[in-house]
This record gives structure tokens, C-alpha cells and sequence, in this order.
């Protein structure tokens, strides 16, 4: 199992700012300065799109390395800055960039050093939790290094602690989740099911730990209320679970360039017409790109699938698609008549688990 994916790099659009600077009170520390903060997260921008991917990743470094450098001042000119840990911040993700994939060790050596002075802070355990992380599996398993032995006693204990310093605090389910990631890359195979069943049983309502269970192969959708505000092809409003409360809702994420997609479609309008007229609702999320939506309409419209279709012009950034994680489609759910999932996984299975939704709400 490899380390935390770092790649996943939330890109903010800002204006660069030349960095104030702030007359220092003789009473308190001065704070780091909003525009200061500001070229940080400008600097997080998205590359050139019109440049080759290479050229795009090396633009993207040289930003990176700059947020290095631009942190490094502000911490010199603001040692004592309660909000340091907001630029510290910045250099935590910047560096985490800069190690995947890095052979030479400079860059994970420079993240560690970042991830130390962070948790080593006094700043709040939100702004903690994941530098402590980083600190914490260097030292049970630095680079290049085997894995502890599976259920190496020291090993399980330092998680332990891990978890036990942010158990109490409001970050708690964070901190639950890295000390999972610390488990999964130590390989310590029983602590990573204690830990699951933790994060099931007592944080499943929030939406980094269901996240996380979903990526582990877990459910934690079934059960809980499907939720969502769509758009139809007409440009009218359907609202789930309302306006189709009382019916079982077939919900299937897909788009008309995925191969696997297209090729479920007989079976689908075989099942749509079987199921309804029997309280059974089949709507269909579309993820066709932008600017596609009168393409996807002639598509199905030739195809004559009839059902509900629905689509936000916004590709992967779909509302819906975000809030309930899917990483891939075709994706097929079922959602039982008191608007409750059912299945996030009925492809193959699909007209078993419209039989089962009906008989629950019978």
C-alpha cells in the first residue's frame, strides 16, 4: 500500500498580491498579512492549459517551489504570527506535491521539516492533524523502508497515540481517518479493520470518512437518505427524494463516451420497460461534458431511453457526483420508495435489486 495520495491537490484561483507589509505593534505579535496569504494561494493556480502536460507539470513545480520559498519569508518576518499555520498550511501542500515521486529525498526531507514545525505549533489540531501525520509515518516507516511486521506491537501503538491526541478535539474524525492511512501503510491488517468499523459505527456521517469508506470498498451510502437537486433535459427542476418519494429510483451515473455506458442501455430500456409501470423510476446523471447537452438529447432521443435524464453541463464537478464520490461509471444505485439507498453497486445486478427494493416497500 503506498503512501496517502497527495496528488489530489484542491487548485485555488487567486489574484497574485505583492505582500504588505504591516507596521508591527508594540503590543503583539504581528499577524501575516492577508495579501501575503493571498500570494500563497495565488500561486496554487491552475497551469496554462494551452501547454503541453509536461509542460504543465514543470509550470506547476516552479509554483510549487515557489510557495516554498514565499512561505520561508513570511516565517522569517512573522515568527511569532498566530495565523503562521495558514502560510504553513500552503507550504504543507505545496511540499506534499513536490515528495511524490521524488527519488533524491530533498523534497521529502524538505516536507517533513514543514510537517514538523507545524505540528510542533501551537496552532489548533485542525491545522495539525495531517503534518502530524506526515512526522508520524516517517518515523514508523521512512522512505525506502520494509513495513513493521502485521501487528507489530510498538507500531500499533504509536497509531494509537496518534489517534488518542485528536480523539477529544473538534478533529477528531480527521484524525481518525490519518491514523486509518497510518495503519494501511504500515500494513497493520487488524488495526485497519478496528479502525473501519470506528469510522463506520461513529463517523459515518461525515464526508471525508464516508470518502474514505467508499474508496475501501465499504457501503456507507445504503441505508441513508439520497439526496439531490437535479436538472432535466427540458431545463425543468426534479428534486430527489421528494419529488419521486414512494417510488423505487433507479439512479444511473453515466455518459454518452463511456463504452461500458452505452453498452447498458438495451438492458436498461429492457428493465425501464418492464418496472414503470410498477412504481419503479429510472433517472439518468449525466457527466457529458459542457456544451454537449442538444448531442446528449438527439442520443437519447435515438435510443429511446425514455426515462428521466438529467445534466449540469459540469463534467466531473458534477454536485451530485461530488457529494457521493463516484469515481467511475457506469455507476448504478437503487433508492427504495422511503427515498433510502438500497444499493450503490446494482450493475449486474440490477433487476434482483429492483425486486428486493419493491418487496421492502411493499
Amino acid at each position: 500500500m503506498s503512501n496517502k495520495r497527495v496528488w489530489l491537490l484542491v487548485f485555488v484561483s487567486a489574484a497574485l498580491c505583492g505582500a504588505a507589509v504591516a507596521q508591527t505593534p508594540t503590543t503583539a505579535p504581528a499577524g501575516v498579512p492577508r495579501s501575503a496569504l493571498q500570494k500563497l494561494e495565488g500561486l496554487f493556480s491552475r497551469p496554462d492549459l494551452s501547454l503541453s502536460r509536461t509542460e504543465q507539470r514543470d509550470q506547476f513545480i516552479k509554483q510549487m517551489l515557489d510557495v516554498i520559498t514565499v512561505g520561508e519569508n513570511i516565517e522569517k518576518q512573522y515568527p511569532e504570527a498566530e495565523n503562521l499555520y495558514e502560510a504553513r498550511r500552503h507550504m504543507l501542500r505545496a511540499a506534499a506535491f513536490l515528495a511524490t515521486g521524488d527519488r533524491s529525498g530533498k523534497a521529502h526531507n524538505r516536507l517533513i521539516a514543514v510537517a514538523r514545525r507545524i505540528a510542533g505549533s501551537s496552532a489548533a489540531p485542525a491545522e495539525k492533524v495531517e503534518a502530524d501525520f506526515y512526522v508520524t509515518l516517517n518515523a514508523l516507516r521512512p522512505p525506502g523502508a520494509k513495513p513493521p511486521g502485521e501487528n507489530d506491537a510498538e507500531t500499533v501503538k504509536a497509531i494509537q497515540a496518534y489517534d488518542a491526541r485528536y480523539a477529544e478535539t473538534p478533529a477528531a474524525a480527521v484524525g481518525k481517518v490519518h491514523a486509518l492511512y497510518l495503519a494501511l501503510n504500515t500494513q497493520q491488517r487488524q488495526l485497519v479493520m478496528d479502525l473501519v468499523k470506528e469510522l463506520e459505527t461513529k463517523y459515518a456521517d461525515n464526508e471525508e470518512v464516508r470518502s474514505v469508506l467508499r474508496r475501501l470498498g465499504r457501503s456507507p451510502d445504503v441505508g441513508q437518505p439520497f439526496a439531490a437537486e437535479l436538472t432535466k433535459l427540458d431545463g425543468t427542476k426534479v428534486t430527489l427524494p421528494g419529488d419521486l418519494k414512494g417510488k423505487v429510483v433507479v439512479v444511473d451515473f453515466w455518459a454518452t463516451w463511456c463504452d461500458p455506458c452505452v453498452a447498458e442501455i438495451p438492458h436498461m430500456r429492457e428493465l425501464y420497460g418492464k418496472y414503470k409501470d410498477k412504481n419503479v423510476e429510472f433517472v439518468g446523471i449525466s457527466l457529458d461534458r459542457a456544451g454537449q447537452k442538444e448531442e446528449l438529447k438527439e442520443f437519447v432521443e435515438q435510443r429511446k431511453m425514455s426515462w428521466i435524464h438529467t445534466y449540469s453541463g459540469m463534467f466531473w464537478n458534477d454536485p451530485t457526483v461530488q457529494k457521493y464520490g463516484v469515481e467511475s461509471i457506469p455507476s448504478i444505485w437503487v433508492v427504495g420508495k422511503d427515498g433510502r439507498v438500497v444499493s450503490t453497486n446494482a450493475r449486474g445486478a440490477l433487476q434482483e435489486t429492483i425486486e428486493r427494493a419493491l418487496r421492502a416497500g411493499a
